[in-house]
């Protein structure tokens, strides 16, 4: 679980080590420096490029699997099994939080309620929605479409980072059907979420009575992969 972790961090030490040596008037020959660290370069650039590589190749595994479970619906134990292990290996590089990334549009592509899930929550979780984050004013927007967007059921979240933590309140929910908005008796509701892995376009949470969500970028290439 932790050598894709463990690769980031030895070729990170090595290619500092190249700057240094570079740099370092111990070795006389011009020559001699420019072809041992060029080629040294080239190894951590290697190195880097390798980690880089299992982790999008672990991404693409994962959207591949939960791309057959109707968004989580028919997920089966196995495939269960392997989808905890692909995002406990993403867990572990430490990829949490973060407003610079997190903000903007986020499309569902997959969930998994556990017994303690909100019923709207597994009522709705298999639908076409979208999580977008509001980093300046501290909120993100829950958007389930339904009969062709014709429907939309809404939720916003105010948050309040702590960590990887995000401790969240339900500050509006409700149906709007054209022109007619129906609330929703949840505001004021609290919880929290937990970032376990994050980039540009790739992200998964996990709730405080245990679901799980996998989010990507809308016009992402991995958003067609799923």
């Amino acid at each position: 679980m932790r050598s894709t972790m463990l690769r980031i961090l030895v070729a990170s030490v090595l290619f500092c080590a190249c700057v240094a040596f570079h740099q370092a008037p111990l070795v006389r020959s011009a020559a001699l420096r420019a072809g041992v660290s060029s080629h040294a370069r080239r190894s951590c650039l290697q190195m880097v490029s390798s980690a880089v590589d299992g982790i999008t190749d672990d991404k693409r595994r994962l959207l591949k699997i939960v791309s057959t479970t109707g968004m989580g619906k028919e997920e089966s134990i196995a495939g269960a099994q392997e989808v905890d292990a692909i995002i406990n290996k993403l867990e572990t590089l430490g990829k949490g939080f973060d407003e610079a990334t997190v903000d903007g549009e986020w499309q569902l592509v997959f969930s998994r309620n556990s017994k303690g899930s909100p019923s709207l929550q597994k009522v709705f979780s298999f639908q076409k929605g979208f999580a977008n984050f509001d980093v300046r004013e501290k909120v993100f927007h829950n958007i389930v479409q339904l009969a062709g967007n014709k429907i939309k059921v809404l939720a916003d979240v105010a948050y309040e980072a702590e960590g990887d933590r995000l401790h969240s309140t339900i500050t509006m929910a409700g149906i709007k059907l054209g022109p007619l908005f129906i609330p929703l008796p949840f505001k004021g509701r609290k919880g929290y979420l937990d970032m376990l892995y994050l980039d540009d376009e790739f992200r998964v949470t996990k709730g405080n009575r245990g679901g799980v969500f996998l989010h990507v970028r809308p016009n992402s290439l991995l958003s067609k992969e799923a």
